[in-house]
């Protein structure tokens, strides 16, 4: 799947995936704080 795309746009999504992950491991903190630690979203 790599290879169907140019350099630039291989990189561009990469960048957007750490992008994402960033978001998401903030919001699962947020959720953490909010709902408590017992709760496991899984």
């Amino acid at each position: 799947m790599k290879g169907d795309f140019p350099e630039s746009m291989r990189t561009q999504t990469e960048i957007n995936r750490a992008s994402i992950e960033r978001h998401l491991k903030d919001a699962w903190t947020v959720a953490i704080h909010t709902y408590g630690s017992r709760t496991a979203i899984v």
